[in-house]
């Protein structure tokens, strides 16, 4: 069984510059631990040694069954959000939203 969290790919697109500068990002993970998806304030790195103390963070792809890196990522937890207070925004939602409106 893995061990850390799972994110999709979704919430990490358009945040690269981000990332790589060590900003608190908000995104949905799951936890491995009990299976329950959670809003949080987090650090990610692209690699769990990147980011001293940090848990491994496995990355899905858009098919959402399958896991896109073979090492995961690291990440450090923040703070667990309020979901009902908070939006962990994908990136192909706001692409969704952007084609749907072409459409009309």
């Amino acid at each position: 069984m893995k061990e850390g969290y799972e994110v999709y790919e979704a919430y990490l697109k358009g945040h690269e510059e981000e990332i790589e500068q060590g900003k608190e990002l908000i995104l949905e993970v799951k936890d491995y631990d009990n299976f329950v998806r959670m809003v949080v304030k987090a650090k990610v790195a692209q690699s769990l040694d990147a980011l001293p103390g940090a848990k491994p963070l496995w990355v899905r792809d858009y098919a959402e069954d399958i896991v896109k890196h073979t090492e995961p990522w690291g990440i450090q937890i923040i703070e667990e959000l309020d979901e009902d207070e908070v939006e962990a925004k994908r990136f192909d939602e706001d692409l969704a939203g952007k084609k749907g409106a072409q459409n009309r």
